[in-house]
């Protein structure tokens, strides 16, 4: 899992505005979430190719409820070195915020870990960045966007979809203003097989 994104977010939503929009976009680490949510768009559909991220996107949204944006950071910039990342203490504060479920995911975690082995597992991906950088590509990680975000991640409904990128065409049922799909299909694809998963896409778009 990528606690943070590696991507620049502030220059993307520089150059695109979904506002009153239907976007598609990977779950991933669920900052292109949080920071698309900021322009207000009318519909967010995320696709899921791994599973755990959907455990992931609970955790930072009840995170970011519950926490404020400073220990947000911490909790979630998972370094060995960082006695602050993935702490039970803010667990316990942002649990309340899980649905049932992730509860049942998050608690199996803590119960069967500690604190140390949870940050120092293969669970997380270890950031080679500093928090600065982190705050700067993450619009949403500024105090006001951050606010704003809280109240949003209250009553916004996101549709997630779970299966392989190359299956989410034959899924989706629907058309988007604006389809995002990162370097996903990079990993996942050689050149010829990637400009066919593209021109399946464009039918959505």
């Amino acid at each position: 899992l990528y606690p943070f994104t590696t991507e620049n977010n502030h220059g993307l939503l520089s150059v695109y505005n979904v506002t009153d929009k239907n976007i598609l976009l990977p779950c991933s680490s669920s900052d292109h979430i949080f920071n698309f949510l900021l322009q207000n768009p009318n519909k967010i559909v995320a696709f899921d190719i791994n599973n755990l991220t959907l455990h992931l996107f609970y955790l930072k949204k009840a995170a970011i409820i519950g926490l404020d944006v400073d220990s947000y950071i911490n909790y979630l910039y998972v370094y060995k070195k960082n006695r602050k990342s993935l702490s039970l203490e803010n667990y316990i504060i942002i649990r309340k915020y899980l649905p049932d479920n992730e509860k049942v995911f998050w608690d199996s975690i803590y119960l069967s870990f500690s604190e140390k082995q949870i940050r120092n597992s293969y669970l997380f991906f270890k950031p080679s960045y500093s928090k600065n950088t982190i705050k700067a590509i993450n619009p949403y990680l500024k105090e006001n966007n951050y606010k704003i975000l809280k109240n949003k991640l209250l009553d916004f409904d996101i549709k997630f979809i779970n299966d392989d990128i190359v299956n989410i065409p034959d899924i989706i049922d629907e058309k988007f203003d604006f389809i995002y799909l990162s370097n996903i299909a990079f990993y996942r694809l050689n050149l010829k097989d990637l400009y066919s998963l593209m021109i399946r896409f464009d039918t959505h778009l």
